[in-house]
């Protein structure tokens, strides 16, 4: 091959690789969640701006989304002990629950990273649910169980939603801001694909 026909195929390729970028870029951001935060250890290096240490009202936040995805967890395994869930809702707990597992660990860690540790009186946020709802979840079964399931779940991101939309103002260290940006920004998108499974009455 010339030196001819190799920047002709490198013209080629290049040109093909910005129009994938302008593809990417045309996409509506608002169809899809946020990317999870990267993780922010204390005394990291590699960058030339000095990582802010997490205020006590920002590890608070982080620890109480913790516990607040560890219950989402909870409410996908008692729908599975359920009978006769529809697919579509079975699917989206089951997506739900790889999200905020993975999520669960990252927040875990950073709180380790920072020496905080679990929340008191959790039970009490918005983000959480009471237990005689999760009973109510305990005691349904079929399609009962999966509009149920939606139901509970709709106010449990929109807990949690409300918790990181009042803690964006408030927030300096840029791995919590970037997760209560990802919180909002994912749990509006599933919020959205559970009301349109429940306005099916499925």
């Amino acid at each position: 091959m010339t030196a001819r026909d190799l920047l002709r195929t490198a013209g080629r390729d290049l040109l093909g690789m910005v129009g994938c970028v302008v593809l990417l870029a045309a996409l509506p951001a608002c169809d899809a969640p946020a990317p999870r935060p990267a993780a922010v250890a204390p005394g990291s290096v590699g960058s030339a701006v000095a990582v802010p240490a997490p205020m006590p009202v920002e590890l608070a936040y982080v620890a109480h989304m913790a516990e607040h995805h560890r219950q989402a967890l909870r409410l996908v395994r008692i729908l599975h002990e359920r009978g006769g869930v529809p697919y579509r809702t079975a699917n989206l707990a089951d997506h739900i629950a790889a999200t905020q597992a993975g999520e669960a660990a990252d927040m875990t860690e950073f709180l380790k990273a920072w020496g905080a540790g679990k929340p008191a009186g959790h039970e009490h946020t918005s983000a959480v649910l009471s237990e005689a709802q999760i009973r109510s979840l305990r005691r349904s079964s079929g399609a009962a169980a999966g509009r149920l399931f939606l139901q509970l779940m709709i106010v449990h991101h929109r807990g949690a939603v409300e918790m990181s939309t009042q803690m964006l103002p408030m927030a300096d260290n840029p791995w919590v801001i970037s997760l209560a940006r990802h919180v909002i920004a994912d749990q509006r998108v599933e919020i959205g694909s559970m009301q349109r499974i429940l306005d099916t009455h499925e």
